[in-house]
């Protein structure tokens, strides 16, 4: 504080303030806000009598320490306003407690804390922050958090918490004490929702998982080609050790030659862009030098739109490339069996490529002799000899060999000496495979080790047996067909041309023996029998659904643009022959085509083109279609009874083959397609049952029961348990068995007399689905292989139902054939499925065996002797896979 009575005794005279503003005496304090904020000042132009008193002295300083106050507060208050401003705009929740209040209340909270929490800062003040706990938060972390509140310390913790609507979230929370003079105040909380955070940890530690405990080999290499990471399948692969692997290049496993090829196609996937997977097959090297060949996929790594490395997945190929060996191999020897001569010399071949082939311990080739009754062994190695001694002859009711026979399915025994029908209990014989060739005899193997057969092995055999089966039916049609030309050597020249055709057949089946396409046999077919004299155009075509007309795949001799004339799609008129075969079951014959000119367009063709006989032959093997067979003769009357029977059974010989060629790669490959088709309302059981409701049905499991009628299980949308039992009440062709109420509906079992569209799907190598059922139409949802085209069974559908059509395709990988359901019998599926629809394994159990008997018609014993034996294999198999671990 300043105070002079007389600036010019101060010695302010030359003081700029002095000479401005006319001062002669001051009074004045200053004002510090941490640095100099001001002054207060009392002057004036007149000296005073004496010096400022001390009470005046007094006022000057209380008067600049209360404006210094209210400076300061006014200062402090748009301080805490921004700060709050602050604080509230955070995306975080921020909280203040006041620890010298009991329970350590929080007394400001941000509205980031209700964001976070759903918790409004009203309710939040006055209350300790432990609410946000439940029943899932870490004690051991409150703890923690609760202990460094009492050591007035900084503490993070991360905690399962509950927002105010009881949802779960994990909050990150950091607490940090203010301290002023040493003494802890407040505490200052921070809380972050990391919920997101939190579950893509988990999901990596779930991808971390899945990597470690895959069975594939699976690694991942840096921008220069060196390991920097891989699972444990690698290192059993390999026999390295993680340490020796990581950071290594791929020269440590790989040849410079694979390891070459491998970059290269690294690059490949680079230069195509990230989505793009890349496959490379490479030899191995394993830590003990020994090799085996690999199939690796490849795709890049890129991490911020940047490339971090590559992935890749390697699958030992060993034993993929052993089986396509042993297919192949199976292939030469079914090559070597359509060049026997005899029935002995094809018995001689299947138990030699049994033997060598499938390396099967014993094996034997049984024939049936028709006149007596009786199974006799025709093929037995000496090795197969020297372990069960002189083969024995099987006759009615000896031994499970005749019980194959009979039933014509194949069997698979673990240990035969369990069955009670075995022929020999004291055999040394443990496994026996036995398989049925048609109706000539059977496959027989055997191995004195327990379980020695899986099931690739009896799919080869299965191969085998089939072949054999061919060769034996070949045999057969061949002693025909020689008996026939001893007939056709005594006869005219009618005769003497059914003998060069003959000829001509065999001629192009033996050519058919190294087919392994469909193009390859359609054309060998066709320019074959194109050779012979009085055939002047011969074609191969099928029926196309899609397009609604026959496509002819291929075409021989002078065609002479009769094809481009003539219209190939159905026709109510008399269809062109290629289209009737193509679309029907049985031969199309015209041996005078002129007798027909003027019936349609396509005898005007013909006869513009000298075709006056015509016969076209449908290419069907097991009921399945593959198309049609048409010759068209310069000869009226070319195709007489005996030449359409040659070439009905060289037909059935052509179908054959291409089912063998499409057999063949569907055991090379496991995809099956799934077809959804839209259909008419159908004259059949199931549409009838959905009419007679008017509500939706659903039917999604049909199983054939053994009086030819089905068990159908699905559920009726919008109606009641009482409509759908009078519904079974009033029809004659199905009664309902069970009717269930459930949430959307009933749920019914029904057992059906009349048509089901199941029956027909099975028949054509195709497996029901599902069938939607609506007022007016229903769409059909069915799988068939691969193999079998889209087109070919959609034909099949519509020679049996009208207004149908294809409504979508999907592609997806699936075994080839049930592993594990394949050794059941009919009775057994039969059974296990009821029993599943039924509830029988539900508990409490909505159906007894009693009433799954009743609806299957056969006696509870016999039921549950089926269902016994069903589970036992079932169990077994998984067992034998490592589905189930048996300890």
């Amino acid at each position: 504080m300043v105070g002079f009575g007389d600036l010019r005794d101060a010695d302010w005279v030359d003081d700029g303030a002095y000479e401005r503003f006319g001062l002669a005496c001051y009074l004045g304090g200053r004002i510090d806000l941490g640095e100099q904020y001001g002054t207060i000042c009392f002057a004036d132009e007149d000296t005073r009598a004496g010096s400022f008193s001390a009470e005046e002295r007094s006022f000057v300083k209380l008067l600049t320490q209360w404006v210094r106050y209210e400076l300061s507060q006014r200062e402090s208050q748009s301080e805490l306003r921004l700060k709050n401003r602050v604080m509230d705009g955070a995306e975080i929740g921020i909280t203040i407690s006041d620890p010298s209040l009991p329970d350590n209340p929080v007394v400001y909270a941000n509205d980031g804390f209700e964001r976070v929490t759903g918790y409004s800062p009203e309710y939040v003040v006055g209350r300790n922050c432990r609410f946000l706990q439940g029943e899932n938060t870490d004690s051991d972390a409150v703890r923690r958090i609760r202990a460094a509140i009492d050591a007035g310390e900084s503490v993070t913790a991360e905690l399962c918490n509950y927002r105010r609507d009881g949802t779960a979230f994990w909050n990150r929370v950091q607490i940090q004490p203010v301290t002023v003079d040493g003494e802890v105040t407040n505490f200052v909380g921070f809380q972050r929702d990391i919920t997101e955070r939190k579950e893509r940890e988990q999901e990596l530690l779930g991808y971390e998982a899945a990597l470690e405990t895959a069975a594939d080999s699976i690694y991942r290499l840096d921008t220069e080609d060196r390991f920097e990471m891989v699972n444990d399948a690698v290192c059993s692969m390999t026999g390295y050790d993680r340490e020796a692997l990581l950071g290594a290049g791929l020269d440590r496993l790989l040849s410079p030659e694979d390891v070459e090829r491998t970059q290269r196609c690294i690059a490949d996937v680079l230069r195509c862009g990230d989505a793009e997977v890349m496959t490379v097959t490479v030899t191995v090297e394993r830590r003990d030098g020994t090799t085996f060949p690999a199939e690796s996929r490849i795709a890049p790594v890129i991490e911020d739109g940047r490339h971090r490395g590559t992935a890749m997945v390697t699958r030992d190929i060993s034993d993929r490339r052993a089986h396509e060996r042993t297919l192949t191999e199976l292939h030469d020897a079914s090559r070597t069996l359509l060049g026997a001569e005899s029935s002995t010399e094809v018995s001689d071949i299947i138990a030699a490529a049994a033997d060598e082939i499938l390396d099967i311990e014993a094996v034997g080739v049984y024939r049936f002799d028709e006149t007596e009754n009786r199974l006799y062994p025709e093929a037995v190695p000496e090795a197969t000899e020297a372990v069960v001694g002189e083969p024995p002859t099987f006759g009615p009711g000896e031994g499970i060999a005749w019980q194959t026979f009979m039933t014509g399915e194949r069997r698979i025994y673990d240990d035969v000496t369990a069955d009670p029908d075995v022929y020999n209990p004291d055999t040394e014989i443990r496994s026996e495979l036995l398989l049925p060739i048609g109706d000539h005899g059977l496959l027989l193997c055997g191995a004195v080790e327990t379980a020695a057969y899986d099931q690739r092995t009896a799919e080869l055999a299965d191969l085998l047996a089939a072949s054999a089966q061919a060769a034996y039916d070949r045999m057969e049609r061949d002693r025909r067909i020689q008996r026939r030309e001893r007939e056709l050597r005594e006869q005219n020249r009618r005769l003497e041309r059914l003998d060069a055709v003959n000829e001509r057949l065999r001629r192009v089946a033996h050519d058919l023996v190294g087919a392994t396409t469909r193009d390859e046999i359609e054309t060998i077919v066709c320019e074959g029998l194109a050779e012979i004299d009085s055939y002047r155009f011969v074609c191969v075509g099928e029926f196309d659904h899609i397009d609604g007309r026959v496509t002819v795949d291929a075409t021989a001799g002078a065609s002479t643009g009769y094809l481009d004339t003539v219209s190939l799609a159905p026709s109510a008129d008399g269809p062109e022959p290629t289209v009737g075969a193509a679309t029907g079951s049985a031969p199309v014959v015209y041996n005078t085509v002129a007798a027909g000119l003027r019936d349609g367009e396509w005898q005007r063709a013909a006869l513009n083109r000298d075709y006056r006989a015509v016969a076209s032959f449908p290419l069907r093997h097991n009921n399945v279609p593959y198309g049609a067979l048409s010759m068209y003769a310069t000869d009226a009357g070319a195709f007489d009874e005996e030449t359409c029977e040659l070439l009905a059974d060289f037909a059935g010989t052509v179908a054959h083959s291409l089912a063998a060629v499409e057999q063949r790669q569907a055991l090379l490959g496991d995809q099956q397609v799934q077809l959804a088709f839209d259909m008419a309302a159908q004259p059949t059981t199931l549409f009838q049952f959905a009419r007679a409701l008017s509500v939706p049905v659903t039917v999604h499991r049909v199983v054939p029961r053994s009086d030819g009628g089905s068990l159908v299980y699905g559920v009726a949308e919008g109606v009641s348990t009482t409509t759908v039992e009078a519904c079974g009440r009033e029809s004659h062709d199905f009664a309902v068995l069970q009717a269930t109420a459930v949430e959307d509906g009933v749920r019914f079992e029904l057992h059906v007399t009349g048509p089901c569209l199941a029956g027909p799907v099975a028949d054509h190598g195709g497996m029901f689905e599902a069938l939607h059922v609506g007022a007016d139409r229903g769409r059909l949802v069915v799988t068939v292989p691969s193999t079998k085209r889209v087109s070919e069974f959609t034909r099949l559908l519509t020679s049996q139902y009208e207004d149908v059509e294809l409504l979508a395709r999907r592609e997806h990988g699936e075994p080839s054939q049930d592993q594990l359901t394949d050794e059941l019998t009919d009775r057994q599926r039969e059974a296990l499925a009821v029993a599943h629809e039924r509830g029988f394994y539900d508990w409490p159990r909505e159906s007894t065996g009693e009433d799954i008997a009743a609806s299957l018609d056969i006696a509870a014993p016999t039921f549950l002797e089926h269902l016994r034996r069903a589970e036992a294999k079932l169990v077994g198999r998984a067992i034998e896979r490592g589905d189930i671990d048996p300890l």
